[in-house]
């Protein structure tokens, strides 16, 4: 299998449509539309675990590709040639408002690659329980974020009560709370 043509059919400030044209392993040719990201490294999702409470961090956030609020893990682009570990202690801060310390960088791996070519860094840090008047956050122009922090043995009980009220759950999030759970 090989990919034959990378054509652009689209492209915005941070997304592109690609349709893409490869040879399966059979020889046939065939074409695929692909989003992509442009003007960045990619992403990184952050898994914050607060210390001594145990709780892990999480946002809520309207997102308009899934017209409603999404219950999901602290996340940011990459700039382009940043180190993702800046990144994650970055994008924690501006959005919750925690000082976090990274413990791990994982290697890049693709959330959903039927989709995208995204890369996505997991980084795994700690920071202290902070009250919220402490914390400052530095959200974008677009965003409207609310922080929320759960125990880590209660997450998947949270989630499964947060959909019964109408949230949806980004399936990152769900992945690590069945993880937990087992």
């Amino acid at each position: 299998m090989k990919i034959l043509s990378r054509n652009r059919m689209a492209a915005g400030k941070f997304l592109a449509l690609d349709l893409i044209e490869y040879e399966d392993n059979k020889g046939i040719v065939r074409k695929w539309e692909s989003v992509s990201r442009t003007g960045c490294g990619g992403a990184v999702v952050i898994i914050c675990r607060l210390v001594p409470s145990d709780e892990v961090v999480l946002v809520k956030q309207f997102r308009p590709p899934a017209g409603n609020i999404m219950l999901e893990f602290p996340a940011g682009l990459v700039e382009e040639k940043e180190d993702p570990a800046v990144a994650a202690v970055r994008e924690l801060e501006e959005e919750t408002g925690f000082r976090g310390k990274v413990k791990k960088i994982l290697p890049p791996s693709y959330s959903s690659p039927g989709l995208t070519s995204e890369q996505v860094f997991w980084a795994t840090m700690e920071a202290e329980n902070t009250p919220e008047n402490e914390r400052h956050t530095n959200f974008d122009e677009s965003e409207d974020i609310e922080t929320v922090t759960v125990k880590r043995a209660e997450l998947f009980a949270y989630l499964e009560k947060a959909m019964k009220e109408g949230m949806l759950i980004d399936s990152k999030l769900f992945a690590y709370a069945a993880g937990l759970s087992d």
